[in-house]
């Protein structure tokens, strides 16, 4: 099922839009996203653009490194 975050039914200028995601999407592997447009003609739009999406890492990295020398993690 898809919980809904946004609905418009008009047209309107550009805007920025936030929003926290659902508690369902924590750690779960199967989270996905959709974004639809339902037009009525042929020169109807739906423009997006700088579209993130971020949160929390919930894991943690741990290495053991011996000898000399340089290690880079990015």
């Amino acid at each position: 099922s898809w919980t809904v975050l946004g609905s418009w039914t008009s047209n309107f200028d550009w805007t920025y839009r936030s929003y926290s995601l659902p508690s369902s999407a924590n750690n779960n592997a199967n989270f996905g996203f959709r974004i639809r447009a339902a037009t009525n003609s042929n020169g109807d739009d739906s423009l997006w653009d700088e579209v993130t999406i971020s949160g929390t890492p919930t894991y943690t990295l741990s290495t053991n490194v011996s000898g000399s020398g340089s290690v880079g993690l990015s």
